[in-house]
């Protein structure tokens, strides 16, 4: 998850209203949504609409490392350990 979705979502007090994928949500706060996207989207745009906070959101398409894939395997049958990132 984008730590910005969670760090927006949790300052907001009032109404939320979140537009994914054209798809209107309205909770009741920020948290109440959070609740419902964490992990999942993460924030386009922020606006305001009526007396809600309106929050644009998109699929979170970050791609977590795959430490079952091919090249991570044939790194531990060389190396005799999991690859380090950093």
């Amino acid at each position: 998850m984008n730590w910005k979705t969670e760090e927006i979502l949790k300052l907001i007090k009032g109404a939320v209203v979140c537009s994914i994928k054209g798809e209107r949500k309205v909770f009741s706060s920020g948290q109440e949504a959070l609740d419902q996207v964490k992990g999942k989207y993460e924030v386009l745009s922020i606006s305001s609409e009526g007396d809600a906070v309106l929050v644009v959101m998109e699929e979170d398409k970050t791609v977590l490392n795959d430490l079952s894939a091919d090249w991570v395997k044939e790194h531990v049958e060389r190396f005799g350990t999991e690859p380090g990132f950093f």
